[in-house]
């Protein structure tokens, strides 16, 4: 009973960090197509959507560039 809850909440973890990730990536094409922000920057926050806790950090930061650039 514990292993199936421990996998069913791993699954459940992993359907959230994709979908928060789906919508950060969103932002992320969208400024790659503008020409905001550097290939280079965009590539690393797309990377880092797929790691846990990194993704808020990034989107963050990509965020504060995106204002500062407009």
């Amino acid at each position: 009973c514990t292993f199936a809850a421990t996998v069913l909440f791993a699954v459940f973890d992993f359907i959230c960090l994709m979908l928060t990730g789906l919508i950060s990536s969103g932002a992320v094409i969208n400024t790659i197509k503008t020409q905001k922000l550097s290939k280079k920057t965009c590539l690393f926050v797309l990377a880092s959507q797929l790691i846990f806790c990194v993704d808020v950090i990034a989107t963050v930061y990509l965020y504060r560039q995106i204002k500062k650039e407009t």
